[in-house]
């Protein structure tokens, strides 16, 4: 018997190839497997229509609150396996702004002594 989750899944599959969750280090490991392993649940029935799962998302950027990070989840191998890392800055032309986002990201900035 299916629950909430699957149905609405089901139906999302009736006019959709793809579910796409943006913004995803704001949700943790156990949304993730849950929402993977329903889309897994669904899959496996007998409707030839399978549903995808993309996340999009820089890990750098706000993380989820008082919870284990999206990367954590048991299913993360199979989105790490098929990552796309981004390179070019589309939406930023500030070399200096650039500089220090990338050494945040990097783990290579220091506090200033202000």
């Amino acid at each position: 018997m299916d629950g909430f989750l699957q149905l609405n899944l089901r139906k999302i599959r009736e006019r959709k190839r793809v579910l796409g969750i943006e913004e995803i280090s704001m949700m943790d490991k156990d949304q993730l497997d849950l929402i993977f392993d329903a889309i897994s649940e669904i899959n496996n029935d007998k409707n030839p229509r399978k549903l995808g799962l993309h996340i999009i998302g820089d890990l750098c950027q706000l993380p989820p609150v008082k919870a284990e990070y999206v990367f954590k989840a048991n299913c993360w191998p199979f989105f790490e396996q098929n990552t796309i890392h981004l390179e070019k800055i589309w939406r930023q032309d500030n070399p200096q702004f650039i500089e220090a986002i990338n050494l945040v990201r990097s783990g290579k900035w220091k506090r200033s002594s202000s």
